[in-house]
Order: structure tokens, then sequence, then C-alpha cells
């Protein structure tokens, strides 16, 4: 699993205004919430292969807060293979 690759976009200045888009990888196929941002525990998944998605993302939480010892990724969703908006949580 990955990060979708992603790019923001400004338009040229059209009657004084200036757009920006933010651009992403498309996600196929159903999208799934794994683990919130206010809870450590996992979501209910609907088959075997999205909670072992699940359960896999709540290890690398782990790990990646036993190897930084303050920053961990949280709000985990997208497909199977590609995450969008995640959270970075940290100790100020």
């Amino acid at each position: 699993m990955r990060f979708v690759h992603a790019a923001l976009a400004n338009s040229k200045e059209v009657d004084g205004i200036k757009k920006s888009y933010l651009i992403e990888e498309v996600i196929d196929g159903k999208f799934v919430k794994y683990i919130n941002n206010d809870s450590p525990e996992l979501l209910p998944m609907e088959n075997g292969d999205q909670e072992r998605r699940a359960k896999f993302l709540a290890f690398a939480q782990h790990v990646q807060y036993f190897k930084t010892e303050s920053v961990f990724i949280s709000d985990l969703q997208g497909g199977d293979t590609l995450l969008t908006d995640p959270q970075i949580t940290t100790d100020p």
C-alpha cells in the first residue's frame, strides 16, 4: 500500500481571480475508511481482505511511533492499494 501521488495546480488569473486545485490519483474500487483519527480501534470491515489491510495499517502505526518516538500517521483511508488524506499526529 502507498499514498496517492498528488499535485497542486494553479490557474492563470482571470478577472482578478486565481484558482488552485489539488489533483490526486484516482482510487479504483470501493473507498474504505480503515482507521479513524479519533480512536485507536479498527473500524468494522466488510470482508477479510479489508480487515487484514486495516490490521497491517494499525501495525504500521505502532512501528512508526516506535521508530520515531513521537510521530505516526492516522486517519487511514482509501482503496485496496492506495491511501489518501492522511493525518500526521505528533507530540509538539
